[in-house]
């Protein structure tokens, strides 16, 4: 079920309560591949039992902290508990994702995948996240700023990175720039009826940010691909350098980012040229 995933994997999988107990168990067991432990993972956080059965969300609490000792031995196994932060939607995960981002010996998927987790889920991040934007890891530090574009804004670490362009003018640097102007968009809510009081700044401030990266003649474009499963991938290139594509999120045209498009075109007013 998870190896087939895509458009038509099912938010509310039914499973039967012994098929539940079985990837409970897979889980649980250190002999269990990543492969296997990340597609049982999925399925379990995807079925419909989820919100029925606390066990789950007792176990990825316990696995996750391995603490426990019929759990140590995930300490070893940091690609898994990397797939906890990667897949589990919940929010019974965000102490343990601080401790990852200041212990030094954690791995970079293990980094990485906390910093995102905490992009979502944790508002008070953002001086761990602010060390981390200068970690010596490029991956680390691009994945910390993303994540401070969510958590806090208007940061010294996020300001930096959508002014760099304008005085290099790198296309690497505006690429980078889009990017994170892209997650400022996003409004910022633990839970789905949280209203984000600075949704408009943001909106704002990532409008700004794409009308810069238009100003400097780069553009927008769509390329999709028709297979079993459709894929469509957003990309940015120079009109000058046409040839060379840097990769954006769908998520401003598709999805949460998409008021900044609204904003730009209101400030565009009536021009013509500039809608």
């Amino acid at each position: 079920m998870a190896k087939s995933k895509g458009e038509r994997f099912p938010s509310d999988l039914a499973i039967s309560e012994t098929d539940f107990r079985r990837l409970q168990s897979l889980l649980a067991d250190a002999r269990t591949t990543e492969k296997d432990f990340s597609d049982a993972l999925e399925v379990l956080l995807r079925s419909e039992d989820r919100g029925r059965n606390e066990t789950l969300e007792r176990l990825i609490q316990s696995l996750g902290s391995g603490v426990d000792e019929k759990y140590r031995w995930i300490n070893e196994q940091p690609e898994k508990r990397a797939a906890l932060f990667r897949l589990y939607t919940g929010d019974k995960l965000i102490q343990l994702s601080r401790k990852v981002l200041v212990d030094e010996t954690s791995t970079k998927m293990l980094l990485s995948s906390a910093v995102k987790y905490l992009a979502s889920k944790d508002k008070q991040s953002g001086q761990l996240l602010e060390r981390l934007a200068n970690h010596k890891d490029e991956d680390v530090s691009m994945a910390a700023i993303l994540a401070l574009a969510r958590v806090e804004p208007g940061s010294a670490a996020v300001k930096a990175i959508l002014d760099k362009p304008k005085k290099t003018d790198h296309e690497n640097d505006w690429a980078a720039a889009v990017r994170v102007a892209i997650e400022v968009a996003k409004p910022m809510g633990l839970r789905i009826f949280d209203e984000d009081r600075n949704l408009d700044e943001r909106r704002a401030l990532a409008a700004k940010a794409l009308q810069s990266a238009i100003d400097r003649d780069f553009v927008f474009r769509l390329s999709s691909s028709i297979s079993e499963h459709s894929a469509a991938s957003l990309y940015i290139s120079s009109r000058k350098n046409y040839s060379t594509l840097y990769g954006v999120s769908t998520d401003i045209i598709l999805g949460s980012s998409s008021g900044a498009i609204n904003e730009l075109i209101r400030l565009g007013g009536p021009k013509s040229e500039a809608l």
